[in-house]
């Protein structure tokens, strides 16, 4: 059975000699889309969040009804890999009622009830300000789509308490180069743009969604994602090519912080920003390789970010990101971290980043 699959995922990949340019079609990436699905699917709990120990022994110290460590911001990145796969949480399928109990799960169990940090959805998982971003922003996302409306109100509850404190964080005081940005802990006095970006998505979602956040709140975010924007070389700058840094005064600058530095800025509302266009422009000369430091992370934000440029399943970004990774897909369906600092995360965050990065560029026949 083992190698049927293996010859089945490799007839799906391989094109004759003459099409060498585009050796992966949206049809087939489609096909790993729905792979990785199925795959995700097989992980899910009965509690509702996903984890990779499903059907596994538990690790020792671990109760059956213990929430493993950022089970609710992995859980919440599962259900944004179906929603951008085109699943909806109201759908009478597996994937909808996987989503729905996902999103149960993340309104039940995530929101603290400590006081001073009501509405911090980092809390309970230990996901701190990353995973408060990326729950705010998948519930926002997919609450209207909920089917009961007494979980629809509650989830849009959650959303609004998660943006207020988002909100007050953002204003603890900071050092000028640190001002508007956000760190680690709601308290923190630094910022850096990797969780920033979570929190300009989420609050992006959140407006859609209806929630009102202050004007002043996102011109103070665009302000820090502009000084995190850096020369990419003095020889690409002729060519409108730039990046941003991980940190407004420095850091290392790479594929994820310039993907995630222009997603930041489009959620500005700042799509033709000389910083937003220079990304964007080093994003589509880079060669993406396998040994990319955070290689899923770092693919999903810039697959967003030209998506959201306009890019479509036909360009040369698009044939860049599924000649990468179609072929990386286990032959179970999942995308295994193996590089740089993804080795520690598990592959359901892995596998449902790197479903994200491929949806826009996947197509059925």
């Amino acid at each position: 059975m083992r190698i049927c699959q293996v010859l089945f995922f490799l007839l799906l990949v391989w094109q004759p000699v003459g099409h060498a340019e585009e050796p992966v079609t949206p049809t087939a990436a489609h096909i790993a889309v729905e792979r990785g699905i199925g795959w995700l699917l097989k992980h899910q709990a009965e509690a509702g969040f996903f984890n990779e120990r499903v059907g596994a022994p538990l690790p020792k110290g671990l109760g059956a009804n213990d929430i493993p460590s950022f089970a609710g911001a992995i859980t919440a990145l599962a259900v944004m890999a179906l929603h951008e796969s085109g699943h909806r949480v109201n759908d009478r399928t597996p994937e909808g009622r996987a989503m729905l109990k996902a999103v149960t799960f993340v309104c039940r169990e995530m929101p603290s009830q400590r006081a001073g940090k009501v509405g911090y959805l980092g809390q309970n998982d230990r996901s701190r300000m990353y995973g408060h971003g990326i729950m705010t922003w998948m519930l926002a996302t997919v609450a209207g789509d909920l089917p009961d409306q007494t979980l629809r109100l509650e989830a849009l509850e959650i959303v609004r308490r998660a943006v207020a404190l988002s909100v007050s964080s953002q204003k603890v005081i900071k050092s000028d180069l640190n001002a508007g940005g956000w760190r680690y802990e709601p308290e923190a006095p630094d910022s850096d743009l990797s969780i920033t970006v979570w929190q300009l998505m989420a609050i992006r979602a959140a407006t859609l969604a209806g929630i009102e956040v202050p004007e002043r709140t996102v011109k103070a975010a665009a302000e820090f994602v502009k000084r995190c924007g850096r020369t990419a070389s003095p020889s690409m700058e002729a060519e409108g090519v730039g990046m941003f840094s991980y940190e407004s005064y420095g850091g290392r600058k790479n594929p994820s912080t310039t993907g995630a530095g222009v997603m930041a800025m489009q959620c500005c509302g700042l799509p033709d920003a000389i910083e937003t266009k220079g990304g964007l422009g080093y994003i589509e000369h880079h060669e993406f390789t396998k040994a990319e430091p955070w290689l899923y992370y770092g693919l999903c934000h810039c697959s967003h970010a030209m998506a959201g440029a306009g890019a479509d399943a036909s360009g040369a970004f698009a044939a860049k990101v599924r000649t990468l990774l179609v072929p990386l897909q286990s032959v179970e369906g999942a995308w295994l971290p193996f590089a740089g600092n993804e080795k520690s995360t598990g592959p359901v965050f892995s596998t449902a980043l790197a479903v994200m990065a491929l949806a826009p560029w996947s197509a059925k026949q």
